[in-house]
Order: C-alpha cells, then structure tokens, then sequence
C-alpha cells in the first residue's frame, strides 16, 4: 500500500480492488498491489498522488476517480487515466478540481460532488459540464457525498445541509433542502 489512510474503495469488473489513500491509488488483483502515481511526464498518468477521495465504477467497467487535483476516468483496456480539470474561464468545466464524491445514476447520468458544487456530466464525448452551487438552489457548495434513490431524485450531502433534486425533465431540476432545526431536540 502506498499509504495507510484509506479514503475510497471500489471493486471494478475485473474483480480487482481499488484503493484510494492520502498518497496514492492502489489496485489489489489477490496477491500483489500496483500502485498508480501521477507522473509529469506521462500524460496517462492520475492526476494526482494525494487524497483519492472516491473511486466508482461506470457502466462501461470504466472508473471515476476523484482526487484533491482533478477527475480522472480509468480505462481498463489501456491502464490508463483520462485527467478532466476545472478551467475558471469554461463555465461548462468541473466546478472544481477537487472532486469528493461521484454518483452514476441508473439512466447513466454521472453526478460529481467538489468543494466548490455540484457538477453533472451533460456530455460525455466533450467533457462539457452542467454545474450547480448554492445560489442555483443547493442548501452548500461543499458536496461530500451522492446518491440516487429508488424514485431517481439525487440526494446531495453537502456541509451545511441536505438536497434533494427531482428531475423536471430537459435538464430542469427542482431542489428541496434540509437544515438542522434548531427548535427540534436532538435524542
């Protein structure tokens, strides 16, 4: 292991296992562990080496790996990574570079929770990006954590409270937040 942090885990279809650390990302296939560093001379290399924060399987046995210093999708085929960044003069690129917590819904939509919003893969051949933040209606900017229910709304964890979208179709969305209520006593 490169590091003893572990922050993620993911098995991928391979069945190996996938370990994200505060130093590294780290693939066990049963006996031996491989790890995946980033290196500047080797543009299909992670983009990061620290804080591998969530790593998700895709519906095509890819896999999404968030890390403090941008997404990266692996390709299986090629052992290789994808790096797609935030670029502050693209409205439409990842809200941010560093990416907490990842969520594919059942539909294939693929949602990124960052310490700077929510970002939804709007398209998935130019890495184009529909972004979200508290003044489009989400209760915090800091998105630690993702999941689609059983009615497909997304739930959305930030640090400040608890969204809920519901789909309006078109890429429309209705969001609904949870705060802490201070008048309810807590058990």
């Amino acid at each position: 292991m490169s590091q003893s942090t572990v922050l993620s885990i993911a098995k991928d279809s391979r069945g190996y296992l996938w370990f994200g650390t505060r130093d590294g990302l780290n693939r066990y296939n049963g006996k031996s562990i491989k790890v995946y560093r980033h290196d500047d001379q080797k543009n299909t290399s992670i983009s990061a080496d620290d804080y591998i924060y969530t790593i998700v399987k895709s519906k095509d046995n890819s896999l999404w790996i968030g890390t403090q210093r941008g997404l990266n999708y692996y390709q299986p085929k090629t052992d290789a990574f994808e790096k797609i960044y935030h670029n502050p003069k693209d409205p439409s690129s990842l809200s941010s570079n560093a990416v907490l917590s990842v969520c594919e819904t059942k539909n294939g939509q693929v949602w990124f929770g960052t310490n700077q919003g929510l970002s939804m893969l709007a398209n998935a051949k130019s890495r184009k990006f529909k972004n979200f933040k508290l003044k489009d209606g989400l209760a915090g900017n800091e998105i630690y954590c993702i999941f689609e229910d059983s009615k497909q709304h997304i739930w959305v964890g930030t640090t400040t409270g608890l969204t809920q979208i519901k789909s309006l179709g078109k890429e429309k969305f209705q969001f609904v937040n949870f705060f802490t209520n201070p008048m309810i006593p807590i058990a």
